[in-house]
């Protein structure tokens, strides 16, 4: 796998607001999990017109799914924006913490560091 050769657009912005917010080199593993999930959260509280097309091509049912297999049974809301962004931050959450989890940040932290800082 190439570190950089990034397959969504989201990727990127998300590890830019990481490495360039938090101090990624000094965290154990459960301060990285929790910072990723802020800079997903953030992400997706900025992209609100990405989150249609992103849960469309990823498949609204797999989506659901992929949520009930983390968080337990869903519940639809009320308000359709909100049910695309919430399986919006589920998808890019489980695809950056499966392709820039800890161990893959910490063991080549010197190439991130050239790339974002």
């Amino acid at each position: 796998m190439e570190l950089f050769d990034f397959e969504h657009e989201f990727e990127e912005d998300i590890l830019d607001f990481l490495f360039n917010n938090y101090d990624v080199q000094n965290m154990d593993e459960d301060e990285y999990i929790e910072v990723m999930h802020e800079s997903v959260d953030d992400y997706v509280s900025k992209n609100d017109d990405k989150h249609r097309d992103l849960v469309d091509g990823y498949g609204v049912f797999e989506a659901i799914k992929l949520y009930e297999q983390t968080y337990g049974r869903y519940e639809v809301l009320d308000n359709v924006s909100e049910n695309y962004a919430l399986l919006a931050f589920i998808i890019i959450y489980d695809q950056m913490t499966d392709k820039y989890g800890f161990e893959e940040v910490h063991s080549n932290f010197a190439t991130f560091r050239v790339h974002f800082y």
